[in-house]
């Protein structure tokens, strides 16, 4: 018995075979995809592209710095004099820098709290006895 289902699992290997072979060949002869290839460059995306502001905006924008100002700030910039800052000037010169600590605060300290705790012992002493009071 167990000859005749290893011979019919033999013929269904080779007929699988077969068939394989057969779709190999068949796939060989397909023609093959090109690679896709975009029909014109691709432009780089600009969110601000088209955008517009009124005469009116850029006017109110340009008074408020001032020529002399913006031609400083030109001049500084092609001269490489001027190099990022942050929030103004530099101090005088001869003046330490601002050190800065570890980052760790001083811990908060603690609230006088022994009003708080005398108000409530008197309310407990109210409602039900002092703490010398025997309980019922």
């Amino acid at each position: 018995m167990m000859s005749e289902e290893y011979e019919k699992a033999v013929e269904i290997g080779k007929k699988i075979a077969v068939l394989q072979r057969q779709l190999d060949e068949l796939k060989a002869q397909l023609p093959q995809p090109e690679p896709f290839k975009p029909k014109a460059p691709m432009r780089r995306h600009d969110p601000t592209e088209g955008f517009r502001m009124p005469a009116n905006a850029i006017k109110a924008m340009c008074d408020v710095v001032p020529d002399r100002m913006m031609a400083d700030i030109v001049r500084e910039q092609k001269a490489g004099l001027s190099a990022p800052s942050g929030f103004g000037a530099p101090g005088p010169k001869g003046e330490k820098p601002v050190e800065r600590g570890s980052g760790w605060a001083e811990p908060p300290k603690a609230k006088d709290r022994s009003d708080e705790y005398r108000i409530f012992d008197a309310m407990v002493a109210h409602m039900v006895g002092g703490p010398n009071e025997p309980v019922k």
